[in-house]
């Protein structure tokens, strides 16, 4: 029986992973040699690598620290030569990662799975501790050549109003524990709340249409490492019938950051959806995303 091992990413696993990783997919690039060096230097998360017997890397998976208490799970991929033991790489690698959760007192972990991904998606589906709680849907547009005079960038003045619409319109999933769930950093997903609504603000990424002093709509942008000419939206909100003025808007603030489009994290919530078709968006992709959580 192969033997396999499991320890921390090297400096020098890099050459051996890029090249399995440029086999992943038949029909489309892989994206892991965009985000190597990021990931390998990022102190929140840490790149586990499977060996055989002889340490050569034949698999991988990354974990991110959301926050004191979340996790985020992503990047598994294996050497297509090795394949065959996809069951076994994969319950050997998840049984150290979880070990490494524990010993950090993460609580709970999140991951997506696309729903073309057939493979990962039944695995996911079949572990006993997995629920789903959320499909997404990726929609983007071009930017408008023009200037907002609705759109604001909100301050921490304006916490409660944020956090009331919040409370209100949301139209994202929720966790276990009935916290509103955003993607926050690409497609990584963690609980919204009142501490990441300051951090959001602090960090200048929290935007709103403003009527007279009533905000009406919030956007949460959601920084990627791969695609920095896109802006990514996390999370939107609030009143049904503005929505769609402000999907308009932010496509001006697409243009006014010098991004070439503009992409969207959304639910299949009927009314965001028209608003969506209204402002001129389209699916950007035909698979959705769904979300995973678990405890550990």
């Amino acid at each position: 029986m192969t033997q396999f091992k499991v320890r921390f990413a090297k400096e020098s696993d890099r050459e051996t992973v890029l090249k399995f990783c440029e086999h992943t997919w038949q029909d489309s690039p892989d994206y892991i040699h965009l985000v190597w060096d990021i990931w390998f230097k990022d102190d929140r998360g840490k790149i586990f690598i499977v060996t055989n017997s002889e340490d050569i890397p034949i698999a991988m998976r990354r974990v991110v620290l959301m926050s004191e208490n979340e996790s985020w799970w992503e990047g598994f991929r294996v050497d297509p030569l090795y394949r065959q033991h996809f069951l076994a790489i994969i319950s050997l690698v998840e049984k150290y990662i979880a070990r490494y959760l524990q010993e950090n007192n993460i609580k709970i972990s999140r991951s997506c799975v696309w729903s073309n991904s057939k493979t990962m998606q039944a695995f996911t589906a079949r572990r006993k501790k997995r629920t789903q709680i959320g499909k997404y849907a990726l929609y983007k547009s071009q930017p408008i050549q023009s200037y907002s005079d609705r759109l604001f960038k909100l301050n921490l003045d304006d916490c409660e109003q944020i956090y009331s619409l919040i409370t209100q319109y949301n139209y994202y999933p929720q966790s276990k524990a009935n916290e509103i769930i955003y993607a926050s950093l690409g497609d990584k997903c963690q609980e919204l709340n009142k501490l990441q609504i300051e951090e959001r603000i602090r960090s200048g990424k929290i935007w709103g249409l403003k009527e007279a002093k009533n905000i009406k709509n919030i956007a949460i942008e959601s920084p990627t490492t791969i695609d920095r000419q896109q802006l990514w939206i996390g999370y939107i909100c609030g009143e049904t019938e503005t929505m769609s003025d402000f999907l308009i808007e932010l496509k001006k603030l697409a243009y006014c950051q010098k991004c070439s489009n503009i992409g969207l994290f959304v639910t299949h919530r009927e009314s965001i959806l028209k608003s969506l078709f209204k402002a001129a968006y389209e699916r950007a992709e035909k698979q959705d995303l769904f979300v995973y959580e678990w405890e550990n």
